[in-house]
């Protein structure tokens, strides 16, 4: 492809129809006033409206490793603005009295999302003497709404719960009233009762923890919460490769064995009984000495809950694992189908990453998580980096499936 690209990629901001204008109902106007006209309708809360100049556009979305939690996804756009359109301090711009915190803000490319969420701050900054003025509009997704909010404390309730359906009952809370634009699963993890009273985020990523689930907003702003299980037994259509005839080219990529992920015992505690929960696993503490990893208090209904989940992370951990930590794909040098698959990707998405080093063996190939999405975007250039997690490859027994649901040869998932 070439650098045609990069004219597709859109900045829209979310104005008040009274900044934009458009064939909206006016009250009391003797034309757009007339109700039930099929021409000027009522005008939603929030019209996108595509904005131009912007120069940069830099967005990360994800997590630093596996055993982390989803962070809040964010996005600086920096428009030249000679003519002061986006100065928050000019009455002539054509968007006076908009440029203002909270805006909503997507960016595309053909309508595949990048990026959607908020403008949290409007920087301007200006260089007299070179007639310069650039404003940055810093931005972060759903996360920082749900980081801004608190739960009012109730009597203990709610024992029973799935992961999935506590995490729905705190967004529908009066206090929280978060958009509907999510998608949460149901949870395979119990938890007992709860009297809330925390920091909205801190509290939906707790129960996510319980479940060793993904919690994380999705480039369309979706607020998204997936089952642990959702990767297992998952084919990767997707191939990254060294080998531009074998899959979607990269620039470079890393590859990790490290210490960060191995671990030889593990902890956690049930809220509801209060009883710490041990896994050790005496080999491997031979091997690489103790090396603790803390689950800290789960909302996990029973020690046998906390039992399952620190036995799937000591054998998720205990062993040395080679990774592919990061790729980056020079979004310039790709087709326009290629592009378009790159795009279509989004956190937890499982694909396959290859590496021929110069010739030299056999090609090394691992089924991998998207754990981080970052993209780059400036005059002439368009990068993207992805970061990635290990896939449990084990087979997991599926019922009714011609494969995976052969018993003594699958494994059970808990």
């Amino acid at each position: 492809m070439s650098l045609d690209i990069l004219a597709d990629v859109v900045v829209e901001l979310g104005f008040g129809v009274d900044a934009v204008g458009g064939s909206y109902l006016v009250l009391d106007d003797p034309v757009r006033g007339e109700l039930n006209n099929a021409t000027y309708l009522l005008a939603p809360d929030t019209v996108f409206v595509a904005v131009s100049g912007h120069r940069a556009i830099s967005t990360d979305r994800g997590r630093e490793r596996e055993l982390d939690e989803y962070k809040t996804g964010t996005a600086n756009v920096v428009f030249n603005d000679g003519d002061r359109s986006f100065d928050p301090a000019y009455s002539g711009s054509p968007y006076a009295g908009q440029i203002t915190p909270m805006r909503r803000i997507q960016i595309t490319w053909q309508d595949k999302d990048i990026f959607t969420g908020w403008v949290q701050d409007w920087s301007v900054m200006y260089e007299p003497a070179n007639s310069l003025s650039r404003v940055t509009a810093e931005c972060a997704d759903g996360f920082a709404i749900l980081g801004n909010q608190e739960l009012t404390e109730i009597a203990p309730a709610h024992s029973g719960d799935t992961t999935g359906a506590r995490i729905t009952r705190v967004l529908d809370r009066a206090e929280v009233d978060f958009p509907p634009t999510r998608d949460i699963a149901d949870g395979v993890s119990v938890l007992g009762a709860t009297t809330l009273g925390d920091n909205t985020l801190a509290y939906i990523q707790a129960c996510a923890r319980a479940e060793a689930g993904y919690l994380f907003v999705a480039a369309d702003g979706t607020l998204t919460f997936r089952n642990r299980t959702a990767t297992l037994n998952i084919p990767a259509d997707v191939v990254f490769s060294d080998d531009s005839t074998a899959g979607i080219p990269y620039l470079n990529i890393t590859q990790r064995s490290a210490a960060d992920l191995l671990y030889t015992r593990v902890t956690g505690t049930s809220e509801t009984t209060s009883n710490e929960v041990v896994a050790l696993n005496v080999a491997a503490k031979d091997q690489f000495f103790i090396r603790t990893l803390g689950l800290g208090t789960l909302f996990s209904i029973s020690d046998a809950e906390v039992q399952n989940l620190v036995d799937y992370y000591l054998e998720r951990f205990s062993a040395v694992e080679q990774r592919f930590q990061s790729a980056t794909i020079n979004m310039c040098a790709l087709s326009e189908i290629e592009v378009q698959t790159v795009l279509a990707l989004d956190l937890t998405d499982v694909v396959t990453v290859e590496r021929s080093p110069m010739g030299i063996g056999d090609t090394i190939s691992r089924l991998s998580l998207i754990d981080g999405i970052s993209h780059r975007i400036g005059h002439g250039s368009w990068t993207v980096e992805i970061s990635f997690a290990n896939v449990d490859t084990r087979a997991f027994l599926m019922l009714d499936d011609l494969v995976f649901g052969e018993l003594d040869v699958n494994r059970l998932a808990f």
